[in-house]
């Protein structure tokens, strides 16, 4: 197997969507497979789950300090739109990110 084949058959493994086109054949490389299964999905979920924490930190102090920014600007006082402001930046960073993501994927 070439290196190419071997890098996409760890990734479909570890993502947890089978083999996918190619299939061990023999005992040795099927129980392989499973046992990289079984230690490389949960060390692949915690480290989804961190890039998911600091991504998620990323987006609240980036669209804080815009908010704050544009709030100064527009002289905002009220508490309430500040906080519409900062969930709307949010949600637009999250889809801007997401959008980046599946185009460069595609």
């Amino acid at each position: 197997m070439e290196l190419d084949h071997i890098l996409i058959e760890s990734f479909f493994i570890e993502t947890i969507t089978g083999y996918g086109n190619m299939t061990p054949t023999t005992p040795g490389g099927k129980a392989f497979a499973v046992c990289f299964a079984l230690l490389g999905i949960p060390l692949f979920i915690l480290a989804s789950s961190d890039l998911g924490a600091r991504l998620s930190t990323a987006v609240g102090k980036t669209s804080r300090k815009l908010a704050d920014l544009i709030t100064s600007k527009m002289r905002l006082e009220d508490e309430e739109k500040c906080d519409q402001i900062r969930s709307a930046l949010a949600s637009l960073i999250v889809i801007t990110i997401g959008k980046l993501l599946t185009c460069s994927l595609t």
